[in-house]
């Protein structure tokens, strides 16, 4: 029988499905519908987590609806950069969700204090 490759007197209860490792019971961690080992469940985790960047581009887009509109185009520079991060491999791609959030956010700001410019310049009128 095959040993685990972290616990050489331990036999395996399985293999990675990512590296096809052995690993025992207690090495072997379950995620979804696949089971991987402690290396492999690590950089799982670390690769479906939001960068910094983009978690701070969802909040700069959060604050730009409440009378902060400058940070819009700022919220926008830093998305579209985590964005080709993500793509090029250089960014976890759990940050796609919160970057496709804040561009919609942004979007959104944006109408928002447009729609609020045109009332101010017709009711001066």
């Amino acid at each position: 029988m095959a040993q685990c490759a972290l616990h050489a007197d331990v036999d395996a209860l399985g293999t990675c499905d990512r590296c096809g490792r052995f690993a025992c019971g207690v090495c072997l961690q379950p995620r979804t519908t696949e089971r991987f080992c402690p290396e492999c469940a690590e950089r799982m985790e670390l690769r479906l987590a939001a960068s910094g960047r983009a978690q701070l581009t969802l909040v700069l887009s959060l604050m730009s609806l409440n009378c902060l509109v400058f940070l819009v185009p700022i919220a926008l520079t830093l998305a579209l950069i985590e964005r080709q991060a993500i793509a090029r491999g250089e960014a976890p791609e759990g940050g796609r969700s919160w970057i496709n959030a804040s561009l919609a956010l942004c979007a959104v700001a944006t109408g928002l204090w447009s729609l609020v410019g045109c009332l101010m310049l017709t009711s001066s009128v």
